[in-house]
């Protein structure tokens, strides 16, 4: 549930009521200042650059569900992301 949120924070689709709720979750699990999605980085050894890459994802799956006349949303999207690149992970949180 971390990552995907965290993919939905780099797309820009998370509120602000759940970046609070992330925050505060992030700091009891993991510890951390201010920066809920630097500490989930640290946490679990990932690139800083990682959230572009997730933005530059995005882009390439939209444009590929357009052609293929299929709808993709944020979710969807995030979960795919998660389960195809970091199930290794999942145990960890």
């Amino acid at each position: 549930m971390l990552l995907d949120n965290y993919v939905l924070s780099c797309l820009g689709h998370l509120s602000q009521d759940n970046e609070a709720g992330l925050l505060s979750a992030t700091q009891r699990v993991y510890g951390g200042g201010s920066d809920w999605k630097a500490t989930l980085r640290a946490a679990l050894h990932l690139s800083e650059s990682i959230d572009e890459s997730f933005r530059k994802m995005w882009k390439t799956n939209q444009q590929r569900a357009k052609q293929a006349g299929v709808t993709l949303t944020p979710l969807d999207f995030a979960r795919m992301v998660v389960d195809q690149n970091f199930a290794h992970l999942i145990q960890k949180l």
